[in-house]
């Protein structure tokens, strides 16, 4: 990433959008104790990385992104109902 880029939230961003910045924010804030009265001061000079793209935040990228572990996760939900469902019939035609 080249230089800072300011961002500011505005209503409306779609949700997988938010979901990859909220992750983002994330992994910097983790590491402050909020019990130990970090707060603001210390948090707010903080740098979050976003993917960009000729120097302008990727929010194609963002979302293409969540879209796809989206469709992991789908998938292997489907995948363990499936087993789910076949140890259950195994047990149902003893």
């Amino acid at each position: 990433m080249s230089g800072k880029l300011l961002f500011y939230w505005k209503r409306g961003r779609n949700q997988k959008i938010h979901s990859f910045i909220a992750v983002a924010l994330n992994r910097v804030y983790i590491k402050y104790d909020w019990g130990n009265k970090s707060g603001w001061n210390k948090v707010k000079n903080e740098m979050v990385q976003l993917p960009t793209k000729n120097n302008q935040i990727d929010f194609g990228f963002m979302e293409t992104f969540i879209s796809a572990i989206q469709k992991l996760v789908i998938e292997d939900v489907v995948l363990h109902t499936d087993k789910e469902i076949k140890l259950t019939e195994k047990v149902i035609k003893k």
